[in-house]
């Protein structure tokens, strides 16, 4: 009899612990289904932007982003994809470099626009015209002369060159023309050009008076470090005011020989 009791007992308790369970499940699901509502009805209803900001940009207005981005009042605050507005403005407006979106429902929908902008690096002569690009080699604009600091990248390759997009060339020498430019602008060294027209005689203009001869690029590294010495010396040696050719072309790590020979380079 007693058996009976406890039998009946626990299936009693299991009973009610199903139908908590079940109660439970319930409840998750009708919260999921809310939670589902409320997202649709955000992307497709609720939020409509009631302000737009910018901020960030010095070099374009901020109508100009505005317009471009192609958003308007009204547009659903969380229906607007941020891959597509950073692609729709870094190639419209090129000196945007990249693109942040931040969104506010209080105390009105606002959707803020935060620019990284990029500038002027170096510089690519193109139809007779000159075609600046950003650290990256993104064209960014176009000009009749060459803008002053920028360094001028000298190549008898065919070249692909539209605004807002990268420049196609081979990937091996836009690494050395970075590494080139990185490491003699850490050293406060203005290049007026590189030179990659002959890849076995590799060649730079630094402070508007020193033609620097690389030869190939091979110990690159060490054929500038010398460097980056050695003009002070030259300086030093012959005056502030002195200017000629400076030949690397035959250093290596076992034989560092460098040569300067004073002569007018223009």
């Amino acid at each position: 009899m007693e058996i009976r009791e406890v039998d009946s007992r626990n299936e009693k308790t299991a009973k009610k612990h199903r139908s908590k369970a079940r109660a439970v499940v319930f409840a998750i699901s009708i919260l999921i289904l809310i939670a589902l509502a409320i997202g649709i009805l955000s992307y497709t209803v609720l939020f409509p932007i009631e302000h737009i900001n910018v901020t960030g940009n010095t070099i374009y207005m901020s109508k100009e982003v505005i317009d471009s981005s192609k958003l308007s009042l009204g547009d659903k605050l969380y229906s607007i994809s941020q891959k597509d507005i950073e692609n729709i403005l870094t190639l419209d407006l090129p000196y945007i470099k990249s693109v942040e979106l931040r969104r506010n429902i209080f105390p009105e929908a606002t959707l803020e626009i935060i620019v990284t902008e990029t500038t002027d690096v170096f510089c690519y002569e193109h139809k007779s015209m000159y075609y600046t690009a950003d650290e990256d080699n993104k064209v960014l604009s176009k000009f009749t002369t060459q803008p002053e600091s920028t360094t001028l990248i000298k190549t008898n390759k065919k070249l692909d060159i539209n605004l807002g997009e990268s420049v196609l060339m081979d990937e091996n020498d836009f690494k050395n023309v970075k590494m080139i430019h990185s490491k003699l602008s850490s050293d406060d060294l203005s290049i007026g050009y590189i030179d990659i027209s002959n890849e076995n005689s590799v060649k730079i203009l630094i402070d508007n008076r020193f033609i620097v001869e690389f030869g190939t690029v091979s110990n690159l590294d060490g054929k500038i470090a010398h460097l980056n010495g050695m003009v002070d010396k030259i300086i030093e040696k012959n005056g502030k005011d002195t200017m000629g050719r400076i030949d690397l072309s035959a250093w290596t790590n076992k034989n560092q020989r460098a040569y300067y020979e004073p002569c007018n380079i223009f």
